[in-house]
């Protein structure tokens, strides 16, 4: 332990003693309380330990080097090269599961960019009468969804496709859920090593101010969406005049408004089709 905690302080991992203990824990698959401080660990958990470590030392997320992470109260499996959910994106599911809950019988609900597939599994848990239509335009984002939604029974209730956006979709939604790219390509680079060297870029790049993707969404999603219907997406901080300005340009959305998460930063954007 007292190694682990400090190569991963030297690698400047933060926490790097509550990230030791995690790490010793996946080494030897089970959890803290099945081992003692004063165990001997074999040379074989001491070599998964050793290589666990290591590659948290070079910025490797943690839930790819267990394969998992927990959102909301589920877990996903996740893999390299597909975009692991963080707690803002549950913050967005949540509120999308409000607006769900407030839709007539068997709504017609559409997540854009899927990835893991966490947002449609979370709104079809929501509720079960909900018609989930999950598409991402990556092969290897939509087989690892394709995983989760098998994983936890919701194969009767989430229909995944490729496409990119709308391109390949047909019909209108009651409620559009997403979270498009939206950093900044010139902050690409000041990005966490972590999120910088093992994410996507794709599903990291929006452009030149980070705004490309969310108004692709914004000028295509009335079209697409029933009279009434909501339109739900995660956004950077200091996006939210932007988008708004953009979206009474005439899109045909109105009551468009911009919600903050729980750290007190604007991150949601909603409006409502006419």
């Amino acid at each position: 332990m007292s190694w682990a905690c400090g190569e991963l302080a030297r690698g400047g991992v933060e926490e790097a003693a509550r990230e030791a203990r995690r790490l010793l824990a996946l080494a030897v698959g089970e959890g803290p309380a099945a081992w003692s401080p004063s165990a001997t660990l074999s040379r074989y958990f001491l070599g998964r330990l050793r290589r666990l470590v290591e590659a948290r030392k070079r910025g490797m997320p943690f839930a790819l080097l267990a394969g998992w992470t927990g959102f909301l109260d589920f877990e996903l499996k996740v893999w390299p090269g597909v975009f692991i959910p963080r707690p803002e994106t549950e913050e967005l599911a949540e509120l999308a599961c409000g607006l769900l809950r407030e839709l007539p019988p068997r709504p017609r609900v559409l997540d854009l960019g899927t990835g893991t597939g966490a947002l449609a599994c979370a709104l079809a848990r929501a509720r079960s009468d909900a018609q989930v239509v999950a598409v991402d335009c990556d092969p290897r984002a939509l087989a690892c969804a394709r995983w989760n939604v098998r994983n936890l029974g919701l194969d009767e209730r989430i229909r995944l496709q490729r496409s990119h956006w709308f391109s390949s979709l047909e019909g209108e939604f009651q409620l559009i859920v997403s979270n498009p790219p939206y950093v900044a390509r010139e902050g690409l680079a000041r990005l966490p090593r972590e999120v910088r060297e093992f994410e996507p870029r794709r599903a990291l790049d929006g452009g030149p101010q980070g705004l490309e993707a969310a108004k692709s969404i914004l000028a295509q999603a009335p079209r697409f969406l029933s009279s009434g219907g909501w339109l739900l997406l995660e956004i950077a901080p200091g996006q939210a005049e932007a988008l708004v300005t953009f979206a009474k340009g005439g899109v045909g959305l109105v009551e468009t408004r911009v919600e903050k998460d729980m750290a007190g930063k604007e991150r949601f954007f909603l409006g409502r089709c006419k």
